[in-house]
């Protein structure tokens, strides 16, 4: 499988394009927002942490210290497409 890379807060749009709750989609772009205007991925997750169910803020957090929040992302994005 091939790697693509590209900006977080880009990938954040097209994880909330795909969003089904109208809340969650909000609360993904307001992330990407935070990003786009400079601030760190723990900032701007920490700013809208109360929009996400807990296990999604515990995960993202896991993602940012181990250094693989996009891995981290993709995942759940792939498990809500799931279920």
């Amino acid at each position: 499988m091939r790697s693509i890379y590209f900006p977080l807060e880009r990938g954040l749009r097209l994880i909330a394009a795909d969003a089904g709750s109208r809340r969650l989609r909000a609360a993904i772009e307001a992330v990407a927002g935070e990003l786009e205007k400079g601030q760190s991925p723990g900032e701007a997750f920490g700013a809208h942490q109360q929009s996400f169910p807990p296990l999604y803020g515990e995960l993202v957090q896991l993602g940012i210290r181990s250094g693989n929040l996009s891995g981290v992302l993709f995942n759940l994005n792939r498990h809500r497409a799931l279920t």
